[in-house]
């Protein structure tokens, strides 16, 4: 949920090819490798691994930080993972990867 606010909020700034997100012929901006986002994928798992490392443990079920009171394990991940996917997006090479879009936008 956190990624996906950041990627359509503050990252698209709610600009979005219709044309791509409909599979119409010749557009693919959103074809990423074989479908998978890798900075998403890369950014779901360094906060799941965050949590589970320094918030809560699910295994032993025990809260490793007091954020946990806070946030849950959920909330944390939720808040964490779309503050990385954010950080990517703000390095030139990561933008350009996730804005693959900007070219195919019909209506600006």
């Amino acid at each position: 949920m956190g990624m996906s606010f950041a990627d359509y909020i503050l990252i698209r700034k709610r600009k979005l090819s219709l044309k791509s997100a409909y599979f119409l012929k010749d557009h693919h901006a959103y074809d990423y490798n074989c479908g998978f986002n890798v900075i998403g994928l890369a950014c779901v798992l360094i906060a799941c691994v965050t949590t589970i490392l320094f918030v809560y443990n699910p295994i032993t079920g025990q809260a490793e930080s007091p954020i946990f009171l806070l946030t849950t394990g959920s909330g944390f991940d939720t808040i964490f993972g779309g503050l990385l996917y954010f950080l990517a997006s703000l390095v030139p090479s990561c933008r350009k990867y996730l804005l693959q879009d900007r070219s195919d936008l019909g209506i600006q």
